[in-house]
């Protein structure tokens, strides 16, 4: 597995390359691409996932279990938290509320951005306050956790709505329903990741992937 992800590059055509390390020769013409340079230069595809620690102010979104790229399906579980102002990440399950600042337990995560200087200065500020308190309430106990009415996504959408999140982004309905939240803030991004994951998984069984079209 590589750590710096997904290397794009062509050659003597422009059919794209892709490969975790240049190669010494092309894959496709065998020239060596010291004497003979790329039609264009080498560039690492942005990865879509990131520490959530470091992540302020932030949906953060990984798999229930595993990792995205060793162990993600179109259907696993996903398990979401949201992020103070310093990166640690508040997130519910059956054992209860738990504020995380281990940097490896959210290392490859979705990053889902929900405030910048855009908003209102003054929710920043009282963002860990407004977390913490509601963090704190006994609806986050562990034996209100239900699978299906009651778990993570419930706790950051129910902390969205009570700093009146879709008020504040000029969006409708006022309050942000469950569908709402999926289609307008996972779908999107998990899909894109989804895309990753399987030029990823590709490249690593082949060592060298070639395609006409281009990634993006």
């Amino acid at each position: 597995m590589s750590s710096l992800g997904v290397l794009c590059f062509n050659h003597c055509s422009p059919v794209n390359i892709f490969c975790f390390e240049m190669p010494d020769n092309c894959p496709l013409c065998g020239t060596l691409l010291d004497v003979s340079p790329c039609q264009s230069p080498p560039f690492r595809i942005p990865s879509p996932f990131a520490n959530g620690i470091t992540k302020p102010y932030s949906v953060v979104v990984k798999p229930t279990e595993g990792t995205f790229l060793q162990h993600y399906e179109r259907n696993s579980n996903l398990h979401v938290g949201i992020t103070s102002s310093k990166g640690a990440v508040y997130n519910y399950d059956e054992y209860g509320l738990h504020k995380v600042k281990d940097k490896h337990s959210w290392k490859q995560s979705v990053i889902i951005p929900l405030l910048d200087n855009r908003y209102d200065d003054e929710l920043m500020e009282l963002w860990d306050e407004c977390l913490q308190n509601y963090a704190v309430t006994n609806e986050w106990d562990p034996d209100k956790y239900n699978e299906e009415t009651h778990n993570c996504y419930d706790f950051v959408i129910g902390f969205l709505n009570n700093v009146q999140y879709n008020e504040l982004i000029g969006k409708d309905p006022p309050y942000l329903t469950r569908k709402q939240f999926c289609t307008e803030f996972i779908i999107p991004h998990t899909t894109k990741a989804a895309r990753y994951i399987d030029l990823y998984r590709k490249v690593q069984q082949e060592t060298f992937l070639v395609k006409e079209e281009s990634y993006c």
